[in-house]
């Protein structure tokens, strides 16, 4: 089966990971884009960035809130532990 993938549809599909993301790139089916599309997307292209960099600096922050993070010293008998146990 031919599907014509709408430029908003395949927009979000590079911005998002989600069923829609799934679709398209497990399908067995041809998807066809038209060329302008391709155009469109380049314009927006640094969009995309500036959004994927601020997705991953939040979950970077998110992480960095973690609880369990902590200074090396906090951890180190757990990382000679980890070594000791690797060794032997």
């Amino acid at each position: 089966m031919n599907i014509v993938v709408d430029t908003n549809i395949f927009m979000s599909a590079l911005i998002k990971d989600s069923t829609t993301r799934n679709l398209m790139v497990n399908s067995s089916d041809n998807l066809l884009f038209p060329e302008f599309e391709f155009y469109e997307i380049e314009k927006h292209m640094a969009k995309l960035l500036e959004e994927e960099q601020r997705r991953i600096k939040k979950i970077f922050l998110q992480l960095k809130e973690n609880p369990y993070v902590g200074d090396q010293i906090r951890y180190r008998h757990f990382r000679e532990k980890r070594l000791r146990e690797f060794i032997i």
